[in-house]
């Protein structure tokens, strides 16, 4: 019998040897019903079923054929590959291990162990083994290149940087020029990251995984096009790729065709169902769409997914608050911060929540409670200067307020080898520079602190935009002028935001002279019957939150009924410009202007300036015009927030609130309310019918 038995292997194997697999398989299920136990016969069938493509079964056999001979190396070697070929990732590690530990520790093998554990994020574990197989062999490229790829996931990017070279010296091939530009895009060295995948893409040009990671770094650079054409050719190429169509989607959004961004998300999560970043992805698309009930869906749905992921949570916050339901989006916040104390846009959005709730005082402790978990992270700082301040807390919210100049580093107007004034320093018989930053908005706020300045003793010169320097010229204590223009030598410089620190330590502190600026005319245009009313719907378009704190011109049309419309701002959106063209009887004498001293001229005119939160509001409250200030619900600190409806920097001021973001309809029909009054009572009582 034994003989048979031998007979019967060696016919299989010869069948196997040429590719016969079915009569191989056959031989060999006749051998395991005279001798069921045979570890040989099962293995050579595990291998048979593997070839066949029966990988399921393949597993059950060779996990029989280890039970019957538990200490056979190979055995554990086979199985591991195939458990690892059906996504097993746990069940192909193990086997490894019990390979590894009955002898087969081969460099690969002790390699493909630690690509087994890398993908159950077993980092450290998958690192020794690794490690082992180096000490090994020290020539080993795909060693080197796994090892990177662990050191990398570990966020030991130097030493992952170091190993992806040493893997290109032993073998420059394309997923190594890909690892490498991986690690070189998480650095931020996004120009050398390019490099690299333009290296790789030279050797193989048509992989979607490399196409799709060159379109993000392509995405960070800005060069969104480039970006969305790497992602599209990555979903031609692989119809079922459901990350790139997901990435696609996302390139899409940044470039605002938002129709064909939702229906590559649609597709993503189509094709992988069960990922939870897949529908993160399609609901950040969704929320940029303002389809909030979507989001929020789509949010709900990754959660069910990954309960722990912090940035869904997050993403649901959005999508409530969206939806104006803030308790429940703090609620989110909430649990996306518990999840990760690490993921400052949580702690943002939190902070963002309690402020819309009018609890800026619970925003500012915990803004200072994650600064202690990330001191020096000058973001965070900036966030909790710039709610300390909507709290009241000028003393400190000014101090870390300065943080912006590390987060969003700008041109500097002066010359940067002036010492910069510490407050420590008299200031008695010293030349100061003053130079502006930030927008215009800021500069005309801010300047009042000049004559203040000057008082100390200094000689004060202003350095301006030459669109403010006619407009500033009038200011006390000081001699305005614009970059090329000459300088007396300076003892010190000081940027005009880092004043505040050192003369606003409170409320009462801010100057309560206004007007502090003037128009170089009393009444530079024909008068006009009725009530004169100026208007500026949005501000500097390249402002992040200029979306948000814009109203379209159209709301406005219910204003004419009381008085004649003036637009105030130089620029309009493309939208506004189309309905200002249909309106012929809406004047917009500013267009083209490029001065403000021309605005103000034309401000000297008006019976009230209605301006949403840009410059044109600083400038109509400095001239100390009637303004009414349109709001969104969630404003800049300047403003305060809740039921707050004036404002110390401008007397003449009156704040309008939006009662839900983005609601401008209902404050529009406040707002008409209050002019019939402000009609009715003030101006044509004094006028008459001038």
């Amino acid at each position: 019998m034994p003989n048979h038995i031998d007979a019967l292997l060696r016919t299989a194997c010869t069948h196997a040897e040429h590719g016969r697999f079915d009569t191989a398989a056959s031989t060999l299920h006749t051998l395991l019903t005279v001798e069921p136990g045979n570890a040989a016969a099962m293995q050579l069938l595990g291998l048979v079923q593997a070839r066949q493509g029966d990988l399921r079964g393949a597993a059950r056999t060779l996990r029989q054929a280890c039970l019957a001979a538990p200490d056979h190396g190979p055995l554990h070697v086979h199985l591991a590959r195939v458990e690892w070929e059906l996504g097993l990732p746990a069940q192909a590690a193990a086997a490894y291990q019990r390979a590894i530990a009955l002898g087969c520790a081969t460099p690969d093998m002790l390699i493909d162990c630690a690509i087994a554990l890398e993908k159950l994020e077993r980092h450290a574990q998958a690192l020794d083994f690794c490690q082992n197989a180096l000490a090994q062999a020290p020539t080993h490229a795909r060693g080197w290149q796994t090892q990177a790829n662990l050191l990398h996931a570990m966020k030991r990017l130097d030493e992952a940087l170091a190993c992806h070279d040493r893997a290109l010296e032993l073998m420059p091939d394309a997923p190594g020029w890909s690892g490498k530009a991986l690690t070189l895009d998480a650095l931020g060295r996004l120009e050398e990251a390019l490099a690299c995948h333009d290296q790789a893409a030279a050797l193989c040009p048509d992989d979607p995984s490399m196409l799709t990671h060159r379109g993000i770094t392509l995405g960070k650079m800005r060069r969104l096009e480039e970006a969305v054409a790497c992602h599209a050719r990555a979903t031609e190429l692989a119809p079922c790729h459901a990350t790139a169509w997901s990435n696609l989607g996302a390139g899409l959004c940044k470039l605002e065709r938002l129709d064909a961004a939702i229906a590559a998300h649609d597709r993503a999560v189509s094709l992988a169902p069960s990922s939870a970043a897949i529908w993160l992805q399609r609901a950040a698309a969704l929320l940029v769409a303002q389809r909030q009930a979507e989001a929020l869906a789509s949010c709900n749905a990754a959660i069910r997914l990954d309960a722990h992921s912090a940035e869904a949570w997050r993403h649901r916050a959005l999508a409530l608050e969206s939806q104006g339901r803030y308790e429940d989006a703090l609620e989110s916040a909430e649990e996306a911060c518990a999840l990760d104390i690490g993921c400052l846009e949580a702690s943002y959005t939190k902070a963002d929540l309690l402020c819309l709730l009018d609890r800026d005082a619970e925003a500012v402790a915990w803004l200072a409670h994650v600064y202690q978990h990330h001191p020096g992270n000058e973001t965070l700082r900036f966030a909790l200067g710039w709610t300390q301040l909507k709290n009241g807390d000028y003393a400190n919210g000014w101090i870390n307020y300065q943080a912006y100049r590390s987060i969003n580093p700008a041109p500097c107007l002066a010359d940067e080898r002036i010492p910069l004034w510490s407050g420590a320093e008299s200031l008695a018989g010293k030349h100061v520079l003053v130079h502006a930053e930030q927008g215009y908005g800021d500069v005309i706020q801010f300047c009042r602190l000049i004559p203040r300045l000057a008082s100390m003793g200094c000689v004060v010169h202003f350095l301006v935009y030459p669109a403010l320097k006619q407009l500033l010229s009038c200011l006390d204590g000081c001699r305005v002028l614009t970059q090329g223009e000459p300088l007396s030598a300076c003892d010190y410089r000081i940027p005009l935001m880092a004043l505040p620190q050192f003369l606003l330590q409170s409320e009462q502190d801010i100057p309560g002279k206004t007007p502090y600026l003037r128009a170089r005319l009393e009444m530079p245009y024909r008068p006009y019957p009725g009530l004169r009313i100026g208007i500026a719907c949005s501000g500097n378009p390249t402002y992040s939150s200029n979306p948000q704190r814009s109203a379209p011109l159209a709301a406005f049309e219910r204003m004419q009924r009381h008085g004649d419309l003036f637009i105030l701002q130089n620029a309009l959106e493309p939208a506004d410009a189309a309905w200002l063209q249909s309106h012929p009887s809406v004047r917009h004498p500013t267009a083209g202007f490029t001065d403000f001293a021309d605005t103000a001229d034309l401000l000297g005119a008006m019976d009230l300036v209605i301006s949403v939160d840009t410059s044109i509001a600083h400038l109509a409250g400095a001239l100390g015009k009637p303004l009414w200030i349109l709001l969104p619900y969630a404003s800049e600190w300047r403003w305060k927030s809740g039921s707050c409806t004036s404002s110390p920097w401008y007397p003449t001021a009156r704040l309008f609130r939006q009662a839900r973001q983005g609601n401008w309809e209902e404050l529009f029909c406040r707002l008409d309310q209050e002019l019939a009054r402000f009609s009715a009572d003030t101006l044509y009582l004094q006028r008459g019918a001038a």
